[in-house]
């Protein structure tokens, strides 16, 4: 226990030394607030306009490097388009070609086909009304010979 007191005494002279220490360093902010305090006082008007002298410069300064990064990035975007739609490009190039190789027809292969498939449906259109009106001359003597052949095999069957 001897130890104990021994310490507590040494530690005393040390706290106390320590609590007069934050003492004086509390007693000298607190004066250095009064001072500035009686400054701003005295100054406050002077000080206050030039420190709002210098919030708009600043704030011209913050608002041309806003419109200036603005200008930037619109730049940028416009060139970024330019990539993408290259890279747009690019990508279609090479799914037109593996759909090619897979056999696949593309979009103006089933157009040209449809195209042709119109033209053979109107020229076979014009062949049968050609043949329509030749055979109706050609048909008409058919006739009169089906119905001879009706009308001798009748009187056949008669005799």
């Amino acid at each position: 226990m001897a130890g104990k007191s021994e310490t507590r005494g040494t530690g005393s002279a040390f706290d106390n030394e320590l609590g007069k220490s934050v003492a004086e360093s509390a007693q000298r902010i607190w004066l250095a607030g009064l001072g500035a305090f009686e400054r701003a006082r005295g100054e406050g008007p002077r000080v206050f306009d030039a420190l709002v002298e210098q919030g708009q410069q600043m704030n011209e300064r913050a608002r041309e490097a806003a419109e200036q990064a603005l200008r930037t990035v619109r730049d940028g975007a416009g060139a970024a388009g330019g990539t993408f739609g290259r890279l747009e490009q690019a990508i279609e190039e090479r799914i037109a070609r593996t759909l090619s190789r897979m056999g696949v027809i593309t979009r103006a292969e089933v157009n040209d086909l449809s195209a042709q498939v119109s033209q053979l449906a109107e020229e076979m259109h014009r062949a049968m009304r050609t043949q329509a009106g030749s055979s109706r001359g050609a048909s008409k003597p058919k006739r009169k010979a089906a119905r001879r052949g009706k009308a001798r095999a009748k009187a056949k069957k008669r005799a």
